[in-house]
């Protein structure tokens, strides 16, 4: 698996832990690409959104796994 370099993907001793900290900045983050995305987003015009759509359910999954990482 390919990652960045934030500690929520540290392994210890074959077990994936996370800091909680870095977890909440990730979905700071996340929402703030999502709020990025709906008011300066380029997407199809005829199509907008549906393309949004799509990036915000692709977001609302990532924040499921940083949320559970935060606790």
């Amino acid at each position: 698996m390919f990652a960045h370099t934030s500690p929520v993907y540290v392994d210890v001793d074959g077990h994936r832990v996370g800091r909680p900290a870095s977890a909440r900045w990730c979905l700071r983050l996340l929402d703030g690409v999502a709020r990025l995305a709906a008011e300066q987003g380029r997407f199809d015009p005829g199509d907008r959104e549906r393309q949004l759509g799509d990036l915000v359910d692709v977001l609302d999954r990532a924040r499921v796994f940083y949320r559970a990482v935060a606790g």
